[in-house]
């Protein structure tokens, strides 16, 4: 018997389950709209996200398989954190960012995409051209494991931010964009832009100065899943689940498991709950 570990664990799927009823809730009274998160990830699943909570809708698909205990823990920390930290900053700025998840200025939708950012700061002494920060919780082993951090995915959504922000202003401003990821006591403080056709970063990691690059081009990306989304059509899926990292399968010693809400969706011939041999082309 573990009473302490089964309260947490029975509070954490009680917030989480309310969190996704909320969430449900409020996005099922809107348009359709692609996830500026999924931006980066498997474009099926962007396209699949952005109909979830509208059953009606052609391209409409239930979820297979909801997030494991650890995501969901994962997740239940990341918003302990992320509150901290916003409160962190209004604190230091005086007021000059906004935070509270119901403020309308973090907001962001035109005709395909729509978000929420999580900090917006107006130019301060600290922010002379502002800033848009994207809060990321992560497993430890990210800051343990060279180069693990930032991931591209998630500069390429702080990037979206930026340009439906200015969309959103009706103003060519380039207002600066960070991402701050936290585990513990571990942190990764990043600068985030556009160079030419790629994605350029420097910051620190723990102390640490580092800088590298993407060759991503933000204008593909997104384009790619515009026209998708226009033409109201599902991309097809991947050769194999597992040919994409951080997509439909993970693997581990040699064998793979589901990763993926709409794997159902997409590999009906696999075993649902796993393992299965995992192939790469």
């Amino acid at each position: 018997m573990n009473p302490i570990r089964n309260a947490v664990t029975e509070y954490i799927e009680t917030r989480h389950t309310a969190g996704n009823q909320k969430r449900g809730d409020e996005l099922s009274q809107l348009e359709p709209r692609i996830p500026v998160s999924q931006i980066g990830h498997c474009p099926r699943m962007a396209i699949l996200d952005a109909v979830r909570w509208h059953p009606d809708h052609p391209l409409h698909a239930e979820p297979s398989h909801g997030f494991d205990a650890y995501v969901k823990e994962i997740m239940e920390a990341g918003n302990v954190w992320e509150h901290q930290t916003g409160k962190a900053l209004a604190r230091n700025l005086n007021g000059v960012v906004h935070w509270e998840r119901d403020d309308p200025a973090l907001r962001v939708r035109n005709d395909v995409w729509s978000g929420h950012i999580d900090f917006l700061i107006e130019e301060c002494d600290h922010y002379p051209a502002g800033a848009i920060i994207e809060h990321k919780a992560t497993n430890p082993v990210n800051f343990q494991r060279k180069d693990r951090l930032p991931y591209p995915f998630h500069c390429m959504q702080v990037l979206m931010y930026r340009r439906l922000l200015q969309q959103k202003l009706q103003s060519d401003y380039i207002i600066p964009t960070y991402l701050y990821y936290r585990s513990w006591s571990h942190w990764a403080e990043i600068q985030v832009w556009e160079y030419n056709d790629g994605i350029e970063w420097e910051g620190e990691v723990n102390g640490r100065t580092k800088s590298g690059e993407f060759d991503i081009c933000m204008d593909d990306a997104i384009r790619e899943l515009q026209d998708y989304w226009l033409r109201q059509e599902l991309p097809p899926r991947y050769k194999t689940p597992t040919a994409v990292k951080f997509s439909c399968a993970k693997v581990r010693k040699g064998q793979a498991w589901p990763d993926c809400r709409y794997f159902g969706t997409c590999w009906p011939e696999l075993p649902q709950e796993g393992p299965f041999t995992p192939t790469w082309e």
